[in-house]
């Protein structure tokens, strides 16, 4: 059995992961470097805090007129669009501005083009970057054909591939969420907002896209879905969505599992 392993620190948090083969040809050396390479490069895209990160400049410069992006930019925008829509509107990379995201954010493909309707919005993809990242992960591995791997983005952003050494799946323990049964997981992504209880408003972190507030109706919410891009955007939308918005979302999205808390 050849093992790899991978540690370093991106988009303000750590990057763990452990790749493990019983076929010795395979690349593990070189898949961790492509990984490595894949998430830091990702960064400079996505940051709205690094000056020379793509999201940053566009940030300063998209409401004074239309401005060409990447591809690569272009494509995680209209992703992210997608699952605005799909979110009942709770899911909102652009959630500063007053008017809903498709009346403020103008996408054209003729280009790659961007433009601001709006002067407050501001694009922030905290809420699923890492979900980003851990999609090209996935793809990353498929490509080495690595068919085992435990990949952990601050903690609360999971990928799995295959199994662990010593067992039949990768177990994933909540116990620090008192919650007492580890997950199963295999060939699936995992998403975790809401890291602890909340008892002060001043401590709550999400806000609410439509009342501008930070507004947590749950205290914990785990999805676990096929896609770790779509289970970064779940569990942000769950965490403020009502029992009306919640039950759309359950319906418009396969989810292999969630809680509340």
């Amino acid at each position: 059995m050849t093992v790899e392993t991978l540690n370093f620190y991106a988009m303000n948090t750590q990057f763990e992961a452990l790749f493990w083969t019983e076929q010795q040809a395979t690349p593990l050396s070189a898949a961790a470097l492509e990984v490595q390479q894949c998430v830091q490069a990702l960064e400079q895209i996505l940051s709205r805090y690094q000056q020379s990160a793509e999201v940053f400049q566009l940030n300063r410069t998209a409401a004074s007129g239309s401005q060409a992006v990447s591809p690569v930019l272009f494509e995680y925008l209209q992703q992210s669009v997608s699952l605005y829509e799909r979110t009942e509107r709770l899911f909102n990379i652009g959630y500063q501005a007053h008017k809903p995201l498709t009346d403020c954010l103008l996408l054209d493909p003729r280009g790659y083009r961007v433009f601001f309707e709006e002067d407050s919005l501001s694009l922030d993809f905290g809420g699923i970057g890492k979900g980003i990242a851990l999609k090209n992960v996935a793809t990353i591995l498929e490509k080495y054909r690595i068919e085992n791997a435990f990949v952990s983005f601050g903690g609360s952003s999971v990928l799995t591939r295959g199994r662990h050494p010593y067992g039949d799946c990768w177990l994933f323990d909540l116990r620090k969420y008192q919650w007492e049964d580890p997950l199963k997981m295999t060939d699936s992504a995992l998403s975790i907002s809401g890291d602890q209880y909340y008892d002060q408003g001043d401590q709550l972190h999400i806000i609410n896209p439509q009342s501008k507030r930070k507004q947590h109706r749950h205290q914990l919410v785990v999805v676990q879905h096929h896609c770790p891009m779509e289970a970064e955007a779940l569990s942000t939308a769950l965490m403020v969505a009502d029992t009306l918005q919640q039950a759309a979302i359950v319906t418009a999205f396969d989810m292999e599992a969630f809680f509340m808390l």
